[in-house]
């Protein structure tokens, strides 16, 4: 009787991206190696930081994979090169601030093979850890985009970004077979991979909260807001000039465009792009309602995240 062929799972590697995140790296290397089904591959790719990172850097080079670039490149730069020391089917671009629950591997390859993305649900945290009751939630809406159409998620996302870029799993020869973005757009690459990946890939969701995303005055996207709202103005625009989305989606494209515009132009807007006013808050509470502080504070706790009943 002959045998059947053995089926290898798809690998995953979990990449880091950094740049002067020297107060945060250990705790995101430290969750990383915590997990209880390690990834095939762990990488760090320092953009040559000038906090003290590269030092703190030498104690894990046993434990991992660490590399540094000669001169900064940026962080889409960074994304790409990262994306070539891996050789693993899947990559993790995890930021250097953010934390993965330990089971986060775990989960994610049980569903690998069967999208170009595998999008996790999120907690919010604060610059030093901690978890409260006013952590946001992110992830219920998962449970919806599960079952909507190509259609609908393309037209989500033209609108703004839906899900959390760091904690979510992406195929690397999909994002390393799409036209290059151009430097002045760098920072909205997460973004316009995830307009690409709803229009011509396919997701797979996962409302848990499989991970921790740090908000605090040195992210990228808050920090200097208006350089990221001039880069996803150059991101649309390249998108629209060199018709890579359906002609269908061009019409979301250029509202998120025309508010963009109107942004940088009169100062900040009521509402930011992809802001869905009140049916976000309306989809906040029903989060925390399914989602009880409880189930947050225990699936957490264990991890070594601060928890404050505030």
């Amino acid at each position: 009787m002959s045998r059947s062929p053995v089926v290898q799972s798809p690998t995953i590697a979990i990449c880091i991206p950094s740049y002067n995140h020297a107060n945060f790296l250990a705790g995101c290397i430290e969750s990383v190696l915590a997990q209880d089904a390690r990834p095939d591959e762990f990488i760090v790719r320092d953009d040559c930081s000038t906090d003290g990172t590269w030092e703190r850097l030498a104690s894990y080079r046993e434990e991992l994979l660490v590399l540094r670039n000669t001169v900064n490149v940026g962080i889409a730069k960074n994304y790409d090169r990262l994306l070539r020391d891996a050789t693993s089917d899947y990559v993790v671009l995890l930021s250097s601030d953010d934390l993965l629950h330990s089971s986060f591997v775990r989960r994610v390859r049980r569903q690998l093979g069967n999208a170009q993305c595998v999008v996790t649900g999120c907690l919010h945290i604060g610059p030093t850890g901690h978890l409260s009751k006013k952590s946001r939630y992110h992830g219920i809406s998962y449970l919806r985009w599960r079952h909507r159409s190509r259609s609908d998620l393309t037209a989500a996302v033209c609108r703004g970004s839906i899900f959390s870029f760091p904690g979510s799993a992406w195929e690397r020869s999909w994002l390393l077979s799409l036209p290059a973005l151009p430097s002045e757009a760098g920072l909205c690459v997460d973004w316009y991979w995830q307009i690409l990946t709803a229009a011509y890939g396919a997701y797979r969701f996962d409302p848990l909260p499989l991970h921790c995303y740090r908000y605090h005055s040195a992210n990228a996207s808050h920090s200097a807001q208006r350089t990221w709202q001039e880069h996803a103005v150059r991101m649309l625009t390249f998108l629209l000039d060199e018709k890579l989305i359906p002609r269908e989606f061009e019409a979301h494209l250029s509202q998120s465009l025309d508010r963009l515009r109107y942004e940088l132009d009169e100062g900040p807007a009521v509402a930011a792009v992809g802001n869905q006013g009140t049916k976000s808050r309306v989809a906040r509470s029903i989060a925390d309602s399914v989602l009880s502080w409880g189930m947050r504070k225990a699936f957490w706790r264990a991890q070594g995240v601060q928890v404050h009943d505030c």
